[in-house]
């Protein structure tokens, strides 16, 4: 798309700051985000969670993160984040496909005395396995959430001996001949905490053993440098970096509970603009990456019924500028003509300064990512609209009723 041809990547850890920044109209989150994102890398994993007291923090812990969740949304146990969240969980790997209780059973007997949850990671969990594990936890008898193994094939075993060895446990694989009533806690990994939503998982570690964990980097290193694969490289060098990787807590506090709540989910909606930016890049913020593709959409060649479809779109990408612009007491048209006037992509304007300035040297940038599907969400619903027969909308009090309308 135009957004996208001007965009530019994020260089720094100063651009970080200032998209974390305007995202959580905060510079205390936004630096904390930048800090963030400059110890766990751009790969690594970065949460937001409440802090008890009133400060707000950074801490760095040992961990990594799975693209797999649970399995049912009846192991939610935050219905709002839709999170599955256990802490000090048993972890249990395999690349068995379980499907009756019984398997579960010798497991269970030495997992249920020690009052921890337990975690089931497996080729699939389903029927009466999935039904006993859902049971147990729904009557309070056992914490527990299964979740399927990432990966295909020999990758998947590969990515579950990984997770063992990181979090002190072993894989209970088929090819080894372990019988489930061999199988104790011995075998089981274990973690501080373990988070899951439908499509990740994030494990902060505790246990596991450092020079097994060093040997298996060195292993996988051995591996990279001896494929001729890009493919193979790309996928061994993320085992590599999930292995390795740490991550970022950002503990978010304040002086009552309706205060840390609310900076939460800036915090939260913060965490969401930096990883878009890193993924996608910046663009001049204030509006003006849209002002300065309108020509270039309002020139498209079209005939038909569509001229009037990319006029509406053209029109449209004005309005952000000259939205900003009047809630700060400007003349909306006024501000748009006058930074249509500049030229440069990153002249626009600056509201608290009142007048056009270089938005990337004044830290005024967004994510590309936003940009780009807000439009596309906004063109998807003036499409519904336009397709309805009937809208319903509020009455204007102030205005005189329509004559037969209830109201």
């Amino acid at each position: 798309s135009e957004l996208e041809k001007i965009a530019t990547p994020v260089k720094n850890q100063e651009e970080v700051v200032q998209v974390g920044t305007i995202a959580a109209n905060e510079e205390e989150l936004g630096k904390l985000f930048g800090e963030a994102i400059h110890n766990v890398g751009e790969r690594g994993v970065v949460t937001v969670e409440e802090n008890d007291g009133i400060e707000t923090d950074l801490q760095l812990v040992e961990g990594l993160e799975i693209d797999k969740g649970w399995i049912s949304p009846y192991f939610v146990t935050d219905r709002i984040s839709g999170l599955c969240v256990l802490e000090n969980p048993w972890i249990l790997f395999t690349d068995h496909k379980i499907s009756s209780i019984q398997d579960l059973i010798p497991v269970l007997e030495q997992v249920v005395p020690t009052q921890r949850p337990l975690v089931v990671i497996a080729e699939d969990v389903e029927g009466e396995a999935l039904a006993g594990l859902l049971l147990n936890t729904l009557r309070g008898v056992l914490p527990a959430v299964a979740i399927k193994a990432p990966g295909f094939g020999d990758r998947r075993k590969a990515l579950l001996e990984d997770l063992a060895i990181v979090t002190g446990g072993q894989v209970i694989a088929k090819d080894t001949g372990v019988s489930w009533d061999m199988v104790g806690k011995d075998q089981l990994g274990s973690v501080l905490k373990v988070e899951i939503s439908q499509d990740r998982t994030i494990f902060f570690r505790d246990e596991g053993d450092d020079k097994a964990i060093e040997l298996r980097c060195q292993q996988i290193e051995a591996q990279i440098d001896q494929t001729n694969s890009n493919y193979d490289r790309e996928k061994l060098e993320e085992r590599l970096a999930r292995i390795q990787g740490k991550i970022a807590v950002i503990r978010v506090g304040g002086f009552t509970e309706l205060e840390i709540k609310e900076r939460k989910s800036r915090a939260e909606d913060a965490l969401s603009a930096t990883r878009a930016a890193m993924m996608e890049g910046i663009v001049p913020g204030a509006g003006t990456a849209f002002l300065r593709i309108h020509d270039k959409v309002a020139s498209t060649d079209v005939s038909g019924e569509a001229r009037y479809g990319i006029a509406v779109v053209a029109d449209a990408l004005l309005e952000p500028t000259a939205q900003l612009a009047r809630n700060a007491g400007f003349d909306g048209p006024a501000v748009v003509a006058e930074v249509q006037d500049h030229d440069g992509l990153q002249m626009g304007f600056d509201v608290l300064e009142g007048k056009v300035v270089d938005l990337t040297a004044a830290g005024i940038i967004d994510p590309v990512k936003v940009l780009r599907v807000s439009l596309q969400n906004a063109a998807s619903v003036a499409i519904m609209i336009l397709t309805s027969d009937t809208a319903i909308t509020d009455l204007d009090t102030e205005e005189q009723a329509v004559e037969g309308a209830l109201v």
